[in-house]
């Protein structure tokens, strides 16, 4: 799953590529134990859903926090605390059922979506962070920089968020030169014949 990931290019594609082959995964297992049961083959469904998209999700994210955070994970999987050493010791980490690190924040109580009260670590060092990033600024209609990171923040928390995404945006040529700062015409010397008192310009 992990080459499947880091050779995409595009967010939307790399998710339906993982939620085909978890799809894939599952009828096969479904398959083996179907067939322990009685000679009859599993149930297939044709198509992915959004629920199947949600999961890939979930998975994409722990294949990118299990390549970067493999020691955070595996103390908030073990209950122990965090080293004094980490990158995230600021971040107030937590792991609910679906194995995902997220961010603890203070607004578990706020009428937002699951995701959005705790986001789904990200490292700003890895493809997925990438192609995320492109993706949110191409279908935002290449939006700022400071859109990118607050629409992001509903799902994902990217370490080192506003100068990965600064980095990221750079290479979008059109977008660098829309907020390019304005040229400002240098105004040339007057003559001297204007600037003479008591004698009249036209002669």
């Amino acid at each position: 799953m992990e080459d499947l990931v880091t050779r995409s290019s595009n967010w939307v594609h790399t998710l339906r590529r993982v939620a085909w082959l978890l799809r894939f995964l599952d009828w096969i297992q479904r398959r083996v134990e179907r067939r322990k049961n009685t000679r009859h083959t599993a149930d297939v469904r044709k198509g992915i859903n959004q629920e199947d998209l949600e999961v890939a999700k979930r998975k994409i994210a722990i294949l990118a926090q299990k390549c970067k955070y493999p020691a955070e994970m595996k103390s908030l999987k073990e209950g122990k605390p965090m080293r004094a050493s980490s990158r995230l010791i600021k971040l107030k980490l937590m792991m609910k059922e679906d194995g995902v690190m997220r961010v603890g924040r203070r607004i578990s109580l706020a009428p937002v979506t699951a995701d959005a009260r705790n986001p789904m670590i990200l490292p700003n060092d890895h493809h997925v962070m990438t192609i995320l990033i492109r993706n949110i600024h191409e279908v935002n209609g290449h939006c700022g920089e400071e859109q990118v990171l607050t629409i992001s923040r509903e799902q994902f928390w990217i370490v080192k968020a506003r100068v990965t995404i600064k980095k990221i945006l750079r290479i979008y040529v059109h977008c660098q030169r829309q907020i390019a700062p304005k040229m400002c015409q240098v105004m040339g010397q007057l003559p001297k014949v204007q600037l003479t008192p008591y004698e009249p310009p036209f002669t």
